[in-house]
């Protein structure tokens, strides 16, 4: 999905966007995997392709995850825990650069982020630490 979007303000940020289609056939066949995977909501709900590749990605704690957007998708619930982050002076320059990048007004930047956090499930059905 990298190929559909202007990835700078993820560069901005330090990430190195892969090929959803390349980065899933790698996690198939052993090859290179990413460390951490953010992935927003409405595109888990979307997109049968991501949603497999997130269920995958709990399933076998190969990555770090992190969900981010307006919806909680009930099929995480147990799964996953949410968590608030206040950002530091250092993240919030970097995100003015990447709002600027990606177009968007900057008098719309929070300075708290929220995300769903991957966990893997045990055998009891409750958390283990959190990734």
């Amino acid at each position: 999905m990298v190929q559909d979007c202007d990835v700078r303000p993820l560069e901005i940020l330090g990430a190195h966007p892969l090929d959803f289609d390349c980065s899933m056939k790698s996690h198939t066949d052993d090859g290179p995997w990413p460390q951490a995977l953010a992935v927003c909501s409405t595109l888990f709900e979307a997109d049968e392709r991501v949603r497999s590749g997130v269920l995958e990605t709990l399933d076998s704690v190969r990555a770090d995850l992190r969900l981010w957007g307006p919806t909680r998708p009930l099929e995480l619930a147990g799964r996953c825990r949410t968590a608030a982050y206040e950002l530091s002076f250092a993240a919030r320059a970097f995100k003015r650069r990447a709002f600027a990048a990606a177009g968007l007004a900057p008098e719309t930047m929070t300075t708290t982020e929220t995300f769903l956090l991957g966990s893997p499930i045990t055998s009891n059905g409750g958390l283990t630490a959190a990734i």
